[in-house]
């Protein structure tokens, strides 16, 4: 008798399953493909961007320690800091015209916040500018050694590698002038 029961229910089961329409499956609708953008150096977040921005920031943040600091070794270095960075950021511009490429024509939204924070520093300035600096460099040897070993674009490649030694230096005076060693 159970077994009967359950041959019924299983029969109903079956029926009420063939008794509702079957749709076939609703289309999938895939987004159209997005013509990929080809990844440059001077694309954001790129190697030549990222130099391009770092070096930006050295020269800015250099050029108001010339002015506001009262140590002379500080402008002094400051002064180096400037004419070195500014060279940097012109073979940048050329690498970048004969590729096609644009680097960023202003600080970034970091660097920006970083000058306002240095400006605003008072008696503290000197000693956050060279911080500040020693970071900046320290984060320029990164990316130039990076670039040097891994990157694609034989340019940026030389760049890398002509400019790892003076940023090194520069980093190495930095931390002298800082105390540090």
């Amino acid at each position: 008798m159970v077994q009967r029961a359950a041959w019924a229910v299983l029969a109903l089961t079956s029926l009420a399953a063939c008794s509702r329409p079957v749709y076939p499956p609703a289309p999938v609708a895939f987004p159209e493909p997005v013509a990929a953008q080809p990844v440059t150096p001077f694309a954001d977040g790129g190697f030549g961007t990222r130099a391009s921005e770092l070096n930006r920031f050295v020269v800015e943040a250099s050029r108001l320690a010339v002015q506001r600091s009262r140590r002379p070794a500080v402008r002094t270095l400051a002064q180096q800091l400037v004419t070195g960075h500014e060279a940097d950021l012109l073979a940048l511009q050329q690498i970048a015209t004969r590729q096609g490429g644009k680097l960023p024509g202003a600080l970034s939204t970091r660097a920006q916040t970083m000058m306002e924070d240095l400006d605003r520093s008072g008696r503290a300035y000197e000693h956050d500018y060279v911080h500040d600096m020693i970071t900046i460099h320290q984060d320029l040897v990164g990316a130039y050694q990076a670039e040097t070993a891994e990157g694609g674009n034989d340019d940026l490649k030389a760049f890398a590698t002509a400019r790892l030694e003076p940023t090194k230096r520069h980093l190495a005076d930095l931390q002298r002038l800082s105390g540090r060693r």
